[in-house]
């Protein structure tokens, strides 16, 4: 029973996980991105890794041609410096929601390099 209480004192003392919205404006993106501490690049990188496959499985279900191509070689977190430099360069753009900024952040910086057949364009 004593262990328990310890248990449960620590807990009840431990400090909390920050939670950072990366997924509302570019405006929260860059915050929380820009510089992130190791619990919040957790939460970039999985933000520009759900909307990379959420993007493929877009693609394949619908069958669309990508907006963008990003490189087999290209890592999420170079995914994450495309969207931060994306940001930092369009002060004017960074309170629209995130999922537009990112989406024109890849566009940018991943072109297709082919024109898509036309049965095939988005």
């Amino acid at each position: 029973m004593r262990l328990l209480l310890i248990f449960l004192a620590m807990l009840w003392t431990a400090p909390a996980a920050r939670a950072v919205d990366v997924a509302g404006t570019g405006n929260d993106f860059l915050r929380a991105c820009e510089k992130p501490d190791v619990a919040t690049l957790d939460q970039c990188y999985a933000y520009v890794r759900g909307m990379h496959e959420a993007t493929l499985f877009w693609v394949d279900a619908f069958d669309k041609f990508p907006p963008f191509c990003m490189p087999p070689t290209a890592t999420y977190q170079q995914g994450v410096d495309v969207v931060v430099k994306f940001l930092k360069d369009r002060p004017a753009e960074r309170h629209k929601p995130m999922i537009g900024l990112y989406a024109a952040a890849f566009i940018n910086a991943f072109p297709c390099a082919a024109m898509p057949p036309a049965g095939k364009r988005m």
